[in-house]
């Protein structure tokens, strides 16, 4: 599929207009959208990865449907060993409980660490079909560990999806401050110089960070809402009653030398300007 295919494929995607301002740069500077270094255009630019992302989309979905069931079959077998272990009739039938409650709680507790890991799930997907795609490596020594990363759009970032809108492995150089971000459907290249907001955003409990950036040096801006989350990061975030702050703040905030704001709350806009 060209390039143009692969743009008009997505038709409503809120990264349509920014990929087919990147195309027209990219393609002036003689440079393909699958370069193997986005960062040598110099610009901050939004391309689509070539091939279906209907396909795309249907197979990630097929398989986090299939682990997410599985997790939270194994957290109901617990809490339904538990119940059925002290239930008066069980109770009265049989004097030693320690063992069927004891699995119970066992069986509960993996299932609950599994959706605590249900990220992690996710880009295990992500990481297998961008090694697939012989994705992109950075030219470039990365400052910070490369991380996958959630893309959103930040109008609907609120809303529960099985398949968030880009699974991508980012990667930051703090030297030259940029950040490269590989995902499973779109590849990103994004500039401090470009900047022109980032804020930390939480329309439910989990907390993005959403960058705007100009893209291809044009007046296009595009707005990303941000996630990087794990089984650990959850498990803290559960336990500090969401008190912490994102790890990715930090991160974009050493990248970019920068400084981000405190939390917000209300519907996101392309405000918080430096």
């Amino acid at each position: 599929m060209s390039l143009m295919g692969t743009i008009l494929s997505y038709p409503t995607d809120f990264r349509a207009e920014a990929a087919t301002a990147s195309s027209v740069a990219l393609a002036g500077l003689g440079i393909s959208p699958d370069a193997e270094d986005l960062t040598r255009c110099g610009l901050s630019v939004c391309v689509p990865v070539a091939g279906n992302p209907g396909e795309i989309r249907s197979k990630v979905r097929r398989i986090l449907l299939c682990a997410f069931t599985g997790t939270f079959a194994l957290a109901g077998c617990g809490a339904f060993m538990i119940y059925t272990a002290l239930h008066p009739i069980i109770i009265s039938a049989n004097r030693t409980l320690s063992f069927p409650l004891f699995v119970g709680i066992a069986v509960l507790g993996l299932g609950w660490l599994g959706i605590c890991s249900a990220v992690n799930i996710e880009h295990l997907v992500a990481r297998s079909m961008l090694r697939k795609r012989h994705a992109a490596l950075p030219g470039f020594l990365p400052t910070e560990k490369s991380v996958m990363v959630n893309i959103e759009n930040p109008r609907t970032c609120q809303q529960v999806k099985v398949v968030v809108d880009d699974m991508t492995l980012m990667h930051c150089d703090s030297v030259k401050q940029l950040v490269v971000l590989e995902g499973i459907f779109y590849r990103y290249v994004v500039h401090a110089r470009d900047l022109v907001s980032c804020e930390i955003y939480q329309p439910r409990s989990v907390r993005f960070v959403v960058i705007g950036f100009r893209v291809a040096e044009s007046e296009q801006v595009l707005l990303l809402a941000m996630s990087y989350n794990g089984a650990l990061i959850e498990l803290r975030r559960q336990l500090s009653f969401n008190r912490l702050r994102p790890p990715l703040a930090a991160m974009l905030e050493r990248t970019f030398n920068i400084e981000i704001g405190a939390t917000q709350i209300s519907p996101i806009d392309s405000g918080g300007q430096f």
